[in-house]
């Protein structure tokens, strides 16, 4: 039986939601591998796809966006085989277009369990020469992905006592964040206390606000952008516990990778390292920015932030996470 293009291609998926993987520095220039991409993209469990092939252009009919999408398109940004572009539909439902820039590109995709996880492969016809299966590195055994994940303190937002006209506005607005109508919560948090900004109430609307903003930030507009990162500063300012603060911190950090915006992502955790050194918070912190490293292909420094997450003391489940993904990163090289 032939060998499958994916176990012939494999390698350790190292990325919790999004793996793509890179060509070997060794490929000789002209073999099949060095014109095979294959990308995977963690989707819900009811997550379906259904894909037409015409010529150099695939349109995929999806039932829902996938949250992670936009590494999709960094995945495949400025890349020699295929462009991606995505396009919502009112109901939720959208098309993904894949433009294949070589008439002798072929594509292919399937959906895999375990996570669940939507699998697009392209290549030439040489190497797709199987359906899409899981992916197996070159030993003989199966090593399961390295997943470091985004871990996030939890959200600190709650009703409050009802003690006057602040509070009461402030239950609308918590309601609205409660039944997921995050449009609303913004504006009636907006309500809250605007002439009194130190009130107990005006900061925790102002911690809904920023909630609410990331849930509703899309992965194909940058025009919320600068609202979303003011929201954000201001919540982590309001915060008063570290942990507390440094889960705003690694959100604005969600949110520029929701875009596309890898780099900035993991810039903007370094700057705010200093911040949260010698605190509970520094374990988060550091994971957040290994995860970015990792997603971009610097194991080498990711390697150094998870030692250093390693050696802190306590029992955040982020240093178990960091064993993991050293582990990971030590079979990635081999």
């Amino acid at each position: 039986m032939a060998e499958s293009p994916s176990r012939r291609a494999g390698g350790l998926l190292v990325c919790t939601l999004l793996a793509l993987l890179p060509l070997s520095a060794g490929a000789e220039e002209g073999a099949p591998l060095a014109d095979f991409r294959r990308v995977e993209l963690r989707v819900s469990a009811d997550f379906i796809a259904d894909c037409q092939t015409r010529s150099t252009q695939i349109t995929c009919k999806v039932n829902e966006v996938p949250r992670e999408f936009s590494q999709l398109m960094f995945g495949l940004r400025g890349g020699t085989l295929a462009g991606v572009e995505l396009l919502p539909k009112p109901d939720g439902t959208a098309q993904v277009r894949f433009s294949l820039k070589r008439t002798e590109l072929r594509f292919q995709d399937g959906m895999l369990d375990g996570p669940r996880r939507w699998v697009i492969e392209i290549g030439l016809p040489a190497i797709l020469i199987a359906p899409v299966q899981e992916q197996l590195p070159f030993r003989p055994y199966r090593v399961r992905t390295a997943d470091l994940g985004l871990a996030l303190p939890p959200a600190n937002v709650q009703p409050l006592p009802m003690r006057g006209e602040p509070e009461r506005r402030y239950q609308t607005c918590y309601a609205a964040f409660v039944e997921q109508r995050y449009d609303d919560a913004v504006e009636q948090c907006a309500r809250v206390d605007p002439e009194h900004a130190d009130s107990s109430a005006a900061r925790m609307a102002r911690k809904i606000t920023a909630e609410a903003w990331v849930e509703r930030a899309s992965p194909n507009s940058t025009d919320d952008l600068p609202a979303i990162s003011q929201a954000l500063a201001a919540a982590e300012s309001d915060a008063t516990d570290p942990v507390e603060k440094v889960r705003y911190a690694l959100l604005a950090a969600q949110v520029l990778e929701k875009l596309g915006y890898l780099n900035r992502a993991e810039l903007h955790l370094d700057t705010r390292r200093p911040a949260y050194e010698g605190t509970p918070a520094e374990p988060y912190l550091l994971a957040g920015r290994a995860r970015m490293l990792m997603m971009v292909g610097d194991f080498e420094s990711a390697r150094r932030l998870l030692e250093q997450l390693r050696a802190l003391p306590g029992t955040s489940p982020t240093i178990g996470s960091a064993l993991i993904a050293l582990a990971g990163i030590a079979y990635e090289e081999g």
